[in-house]
């Protein structure tokens, strides 16, 4: 089994936590914003549906068409309750419901999006809500290598408080280089939360359990997450997230 020199390394769809901002820009401060286990605990928080918006890419794709899509899975699956999120519907597919309608669910991002979710026989409301979307993240140069003082410059989202997450990841399984991969034989996720202003200085703190020589695994991410109390002392976890990943090569 492979340990994790961080234990609370994040997934993608695990992105901010559970606050709702404020549309209206202002300046956030490093004090203000969540840490890793705020987004860890958000990942392990147990809910009975999870409806989340979601759009990924890779560094290098970005005028590509988007991987855009919005998932929601319910825990029971007796029936499949009515769910409409920013006024569209989503059908079965499987074990959950979705939608993959790319250029409205894009359209999305940088909006307050409605989130409602009906009883299918009594056609009650069990939540209706609405959250701010931080805006579609995209990443303004390549980073193929990474060094202390290299600049990530990206889309700045005023409105989003929850800051953006870069989040670095080692796998030895996937080094070129064996001599590196057999004295760091465990995997490694570190990462920061930055304010979402638009550029951020690569530190010594980011980069000081990543090998030098490695490659890494880079998600850059944004998005709002809530969890949601309903009826039955049942939580939704609903919100959106946007990411962009790359790898690099860890530099002196």
């Amino acid at each position: 089994m492979k340990k994790f020199k961080k234990i609370y390394g994040v997934l993608i769809l695990a992105l901010s936590i559970a606050c709702q901002p404020e549309t209206i820009e202002k300046e956030i401060d490093v004090e203000d914003l969540p840490t890793f286990e705020d987004y860890y605990n958000l990942l392990v928080q147990e809910a009975d549906a999870d409806i989340i918006i979601q759009s990924f890419t890779g560094l290098g794709s970005q005028e590509d068409p988007r991987n855009n899509f919005i998932n929601a899975y319910f825990t029971d699956k007796s029936s499949a309750p009515i769910v409409k999120v920013g006024g569209v519907q989503l059908y079965p597919n499987g074990n959950s419901l979705e939608s993959s309608d790319t250029d409205v669910i894009e359209a999305m991002y940088g909006t307050n999006v409605s989130i409602e979710v009906q009883d299918p026989v009594a056609r009650t409301q069990i939540i209706q809500t609405e959250l701010y979307i931080p805006e579609l993240l995209t990443i303004a140069n390549q980073i193929e290598r990474l060094k202390v003082g290299d600049v990530i410059e990206w889309n700045g989202d005023g409105a989003n408080v929850n800051g953006l997450i870069l989040r670095f990841e080692y796998a030895s399984l996937f080094q070129t280089s064996q001599a590196i991969a057999e004295q760091y034989p465990d995997d490694i996720i570190d990462g920061v939360i930055v304010p979402d202003g638009g550029s951020v200085i690569i530190t010594q703190e980011m980069l000081h359990l990543l090998p030098v020589g490695a490659t890494i695994n880079i998600t850059i991410a944004r998005g709002n997450i809530e969890l949601l109390p309903v009826s039955g002392g049942e939580v939704y976890k609903v919100g959106g997230v946007t990411s962009i990943a790359a790898s690099a090569t860890v530099m002196q």
